[in-house]
């Protein structure tokens, strides 16, 4: 309640660029247990007191103004590179026999900045009294005070940015036959191979053993020159270790920095492999038309592989390391696995297939009849063995009716399900640490939290029931107009969903046992030690909204004229965790930075006359508050406004010869509506202030092209 908002000119506290002793807290406060804390680092070594800035209430980590930092080297949209090729053939064997040959293939390339390296708060260097490059006037300090060690907060931001390289590459191959058997029925045979591999490096980033083993430089005895403790005491445990000289903006050296430094590799691929039969057609004539089927069988073999790299696989190397952070490595044994600051990528090896098939049938019971013009009734039944989740059932019964000709009203009943894929199930775990959280049992903000993102084999299939019930009506006293309304409700049961770091917390706080279970706190201080990250199954979840849909189509000044209005009404969107009921209809969560707005559309209007055309298109985005992280929590500014965006295609045909030419040009978000601020529940700067699923990001841009047919 202090409320949440939003600030300018804030920085944290914690750290700077060049570095600022700090207390067991991590805070620049001098205490009895850190005297000296608040001293800050100067380009050369020299010191000059830390200047707090105006404190912000509730956050005790960062201050308005001041001599903190900004981790602002993050890059949130970075560069994407698509190459896509798609390939098609068939032949006709016979006039009832056809075969055909299809693939897909893709490339798509992404690099991006996203951090530096920031040793702060549980993640601060331990400076001892005999370190090699303490200045002299600090050393002395530290003898009045009569302290032996400080803790140094620095944001090592002349590392450079640590920086994501991914290369996707995908595969998609089928080839199939299609054949009519009479003039009622038909089957079709199909084989498919796809795959996906992925190719990641996480660059330019710490090594943890390392860099805690570099900040302890001393002098050797015997030569005099300055080198890593560790090669003192524990010779061979880091070689080449290159000492680092971490007392103010510049100070690292070359060498220090290629030592620290490094780059942690993935590998992925997922492969699937499909073979699938069809028969379908009319079986025989009814009264009111003919009863149609369709029946098959289909079975999958899917294949996960990941691959990673030593340093990401193993343990923190501590040993003989003085000054490893306990959050890290509480034991030189219990070191954390993941050696890496950042992309400490798993390792898997899963397989499973599934078998199923099903039936479908429509059923017409009457046509032009007293009770109405006609009724059809439609079936479906599919039973489907999963080799890891088990065997499902899922099933369809509906019926749609037509009371008269402009009239037609729909009803289905269906259980429906998703079972857990092999990345879900089984992805090796990924170690890393996750900033900017807010623990509400200890009180701090700008938490680091050691995730592990993980695969959960004890996944089973989520279920589903889903009703749905519409009608369209298409008035012929009103030549053109056509329009629809449908509802639906789905109760899912064992509804996967992805914790979060933030929302693991705030579930736990709310008192979700589940979420609970996922955290590790230090016996003693209470401080997150650990936060796994994986799906669960929900106790379950509900969906409910309405669906409209109105359109006309016509002549209007000698030209033809399209409006059409798609829009959607979300009533409910509620998760039940444990006892907990969360409901996101009309709220922005934070914890996973989405939004649902309570309603959404789309008007678009075409016209087209002679050979001039001309597209408009106006999007809605609804508003929606802000949802507290945990009940008592209120914001200065809760609600977040409507946001319209304005689309415009103009193009014009030209005939050359035998070739038929169309020019178009598009203005996407026509007045620069840009996406409204929201900040979300990571530190400042390491994500987009808004919702990037929501909202278009690029602003206003243009298309401009050409479509030609011969």
């Amino acid at each position: 309640a202090a409320p949440f908002a939003n600030l300018e000119n804030v920085f944290m506290i914690t750290a700077t660029d060049g570095g600022v002793i700090v207390n067991a807290a991590g805070a620049p406060v001098a205490n009895a247990g850190a005297p000296l804390a608040g001293l800050r680092f100067l380009p050369g070594g020299g010191t000059t007191p830390f200047v707090m800035g105006t404190p912000v209430a509730g956050s005790p980590a960062f201050a308005i103004g001041g001599d903190g930092h900004q981790n602002n080297m993050m890059q949130p949209a970075g560069l994407l590179r698509t190459d896509k090729a798609y390939f098609r053939a068939s032949y006709d064997f016979t006039d009832s026999l056809t075969g055909y040959v299809r693939v897909n293939a893709g490339i798509s390339h992404n690099n991006m900045r996203v951090l530096s390296d920031n040793r702060s708060a549980a993640a601060a260097y331990t400076i001892f009294r005999n370190n090699a490059y303490l200045p002299a006037a600090v050393a002395a300090q530290m003898d009045a005070a009569g302290v032996t060690s400080f803790r140094l907060g620095r944001f090592n931001r002349d590392f450079g940015a640590i920086s994501l390289d991914y290369k996707n590459k995908t595969f998609d191959a089928g080839i199939g036959l299609e054949a009519k058997i009479g003039d009622k029925l038909s089957w079709d045979l199909s084989y498919g191979h796809g795959e996906t591999t992925l190719d990641a490096e996480v660059r330019n980033v710490a090594d943890l053993g390392k860099a805690y083993a570099a900040a302890d430089a001393v002098v050797d005895p015997a030569t005099g020159q300055i080198v890593c403790n560790v090669t003192l005491t524990n010779p061979g445990v880091f070689p080449g270790c290159q000492p680092l000289n971490p007392f103010g903006v510049g100070a690292p050296s070359a060498a220090a920095k290629a030592f620290i430094l490094g780059t942690s590799t993935q590998f992925v691929k997922n492969t699937q492999d499909v073979f699938a039969a069809e028969l379908q057609g009319e079986i025989f004539e009814l009264p009111a038309g003919p009863l149609s089927f369709a029946a098959g069988a289909e079975y999958r073999r899917r294949t996960l592989v990941e691959r990673s790299n030593p340093t990401a696989l193993g343990q923190i190397q501590a040993n003989g390391v003085r000054g490893m952070p306990g959050a890290f490595c509480p034991t030189v044994a219990l070191c954390r696995f993941g050696g890496w600051n950042q992309g400490n990528f798993g390792e898997a090896d899963a397989r499973d297939n599934v078998k199923e098939g099903f039936v479908e049938l429509l059923v017409p019971v009457f046509k032009d009849s007293a009770v109405g013009k006609s009724l059809e009734l439609n079936a479906a039944y599919r039973y489907t063995d999963y080799k890891n989740s088990g065997t499902v059932s899922t099933w369809k019964i509906g019926a749609t009716y037509e009371p008269f000709e402009d009239l037609r009203i729909r009803v289905t009943r269906s259980r429906d399900i998703r079972a857990p894929n092999l990345f879900e199930l089984f992805a090796g775990p990924v170690n890393a640490f996750t900033p900017g959280l807010t623990d509400p049992v200890t009180g701090l903000t700008n938490v680091i939290a050691i995730t592990r993102t993980q695969g959960n084999p004890n996944l089973v299939p989520e279920r589903a029931n889903t009703f749905t019930a519409g009608f369209v009506y298409s008035p012929s006293w009103l030549k053109g107009v056509s329009g629809s309304v449908d509802f639906y409700d789905i109760n899912l049961a064992g509804a996967l969903a992805a914790t979060s770091a933030q929302g693991t917390i705030d579930g736990c706080q709310r008192g979700v046992a589940a979420q609970c279970a996922l955290i590790t706190r230090d016996p003693v201080t209470n401080f997150i030690q650990q936060i796994v990250l994986q799906q669960i199954n929900l106790n379950g979840r509900r969906a409910r909204g309405i669906d409209f849909d109105l359109s006309y189509n016509g002549e209007v000044a000698g030209g033809k004229l399209g409006v059409r209005l798609l829009a959607t009404r979300t009533i409910d969107f509620i998760d039940y965790i444990g006892t907990t009921r969360l409901q996101s209809a009309g709220l922005f969560n934070a914890a996973n930075n989405t939004a649902l707005p309570k309603w959404r559309g789309t008007l678009t209007a075409n016209y087209e006359i002679g050979k001039f055309g001309l597209f408009v298109q106006e999007r809605y985005i609804g508003g929606y508050n802000q949802m507290p992280f945990i009940p008592g929590q209120i914001f200065a500014e809760p609600h977040v406004g409507a946001v319209f965006y304005t689309d415009l295609t103009a193009k014009v045909k030209v005939n050359a010869g035998n070739a038929k030419f169309e020019i178009f040009g598009t203005v996407n978000d026509l007045f620069n509506r840009r996406p409204p601020f929201l900040p979300n529940r990571f530190a400042a700067n390491l994500a987009f202030p808004t919702v990037p699923n929501l909202y278009d990001l690029d602003n206003r841009y243009f298309t401009i092209g050409a479509r030609v047919a011969f």
